[in-house]
């Protein structure tokens, strides 16, 4: 069973890699260093022996929103992938904004005609389980790394 490699920590996000699959967990914000060390890493699992890679995207509903420039690097991602799968994008929440910001991102992604599916979630757990179909890898515990990200991003970002 693949575990979660750590790629990168910072006090606004965190990436990591199980499997097939780049995890972005966009905490607080998308700074413009983050979103190139997500494609630098895109392109590096495209280089995997897996034969489908993905990424699963996750923005809490009080995260800031990605500059400009790091939605340009960001809208070009799933293109490094190479043998993707599927994007799942996750933007949490449930009031107003979230709901209009999902909305937006579906519209985006719609007109991106980018060759690798993908698709806009409310919740982790509708995402994991559409990217997991996708991959056919129903054995991937995702949801389990995802939690070992969110508990150690928890963790280096807590007051000591």
């Amino acid at each position: 069973m693949p575990t979660l490699r750590i790629v990168e920590m910072s006090s606004e996000y965190a990436l990591g890699v199980v499997g097939p699959v780049l995890i972005q967990l966009w905490e607080r914000g998308t700074p413009d260093e983050g979103a190139r060390r997500a494609c630098e890493e895109a392109e590096s699992l495209a280089r995997s022996p897996h034969p489908r890679t993905g990424s699963l995207i996750i923005v809490p509903e009080d995260a800031a929103l990605p500059s400009p420039d790091a939605r340009k690097l960001l809208s070009e991602l799933p293109g490094k992938l190479d043998r993707g799968a599927g994007v799942a994008l996750v933007r949490e929440g449930t009031g107003f904004r979230s709901a209009a910001v999902r909305a937006v991102m579906t519209g985006i992604m719609m007109l991106a005609r980018d060759p690798v599916p993908h698709e806009v979630f409310s919740g982790t757990g509708p995402g994991i389980e559409w990217l997991l179909r996708r991959l056919q890898s129903p054995t991937l515990d995702l949801a389990g790394a995802v939690d070992e990200l969110r508990r150690d991003f928890a963790i280096r970002v807590s007051p000591q």
